[in-house]
């Protein structure tokens, strides 16, 4: 969960005492959100400068829910049973000097549009045509059909089962979610605000598989001799 940092050397020989993070407008990120946190460094006369990520470790980057990209990037978990009751500390700390240090939370959203989606497999291709006769002296008769693509799959049945909640960090009201499939083992989870939040659930039929196409008539060359 660490990222080293550099700053840019616009400071010269003056040690840095400050740091900060600009965060997102929203104060927070929705489930899949990624978010790339702009770092500001202050020295002693004031200047500011921005922490540029890289390779060397002057500054080091770390998030409560995840581990940050090489670039400072990061991306609120799917599920929200692992930001549950946590406030998504992101936190920055001078490497040379640790009690330099700033954070800002980080959390999970609860009034943004969760889809939970089940579309199943689409159908199999359909099979080429055969190809035409072939024929010397005149055109080809035409290729076959090919054969139809297959239906795809029918959306699954889904068990859903809803819970109101208090969140335990900030006592809001929460509906937690909680989907599963009756042709797949695996459950689905998502946690939106009663009054603003959404969950929608993907269960469309699986597209159908393209039919064959049919390979036109073979036409045979014909050549004429002369005799010498």
């Amino acid at each position: 969960m660490l990222l080293a940092a550099w700053v840019a050397s616009a400071f010269g020989a003056q040690p840095i005492t400050a740091l900060s993070i600009e965060g997102p407008k929203e104060g927070g990120l929705c489930p899949g959100e990624r978010f790339a946190p702009v770092l500001t460094a202050t020295d002693a006369q004031g200047r500011k400068s921005k922490v540029k990520l890289g390779a060397k470790a002057t500054v080091t980057l770390a998030w409560e829910l995840g581990s940050p990209t090489d670039k400072g990037v990061v991306t609120m978990p799917d599920d929200p049973r692992q930001s549950w009751g946590k406030a998504g500390t992101l936190a920055a700390t001078l490497t040379a000097n640790p009690s330099i240090r700033t954070e800002i939370a980080l959390p999970l959203r609860f009034d943004c549009s969760v889809t939970l989606d089940y579309t199943p497999q689409a159908g199999d291709l359909g099979e080429g045509g055969q190809d035409g006769g072939s024929s010397a002296r005149s055109q080809g008769s035409s290729g076959q059909r090919g054969n139809p693509g297959q239906t795809g799959r029918s959306g699954p049945d889904l068990d859903v089962r809803v819970t109101l909640a208090k969140e335990p960090r900030t006592g809001a009201d929460v509906l937690q979610v909680e989907v599963r499939s009756a042709s797949d083992p695996s459950v689905q989870y998502a946690a939106v605000a009663p009054d603003k939040g959404e969950v929608v659930l993907s269960t469309n039929g699986g597209v159908g598989g393209r039919g064959g196409g049919s390979r036109g008539p073979q036409t045979a060359a014909c050549h004429q001799y002369r005799q010498a």
